[in-house]
């Protein structure tokens, strides 16, 4: 059996916050095929450590 250890160190006792928030949009071919397009904003720990993501594909409403 193969097993996987995880360990954590915690020191000191700061609370940090995270967030996201994006939009996007849906166009319908059809009524059950659309394509899809958004944007999100993370926001993580830190100015140097935020990201943007874009994701966009075909969404099948059946």
């Amino acid at each position: 059996m193969i097993g996987v250890l995880f360990r954590t160190e915690h020191i000191g006792s700061r609370t940090e916050a995270v967030g996201q928030f994006g939009g996007g949009f849906e166009v319908r071919l059809t009524p059950h095929i659309g394509i899809i397009n958004d944007f999100s904003w993370n926001v993580v720990n830190g100015s140097r450590n935020n990201f943007g993501m874009v994701r966009s594909g075909i969404n099948f409403a059946y």
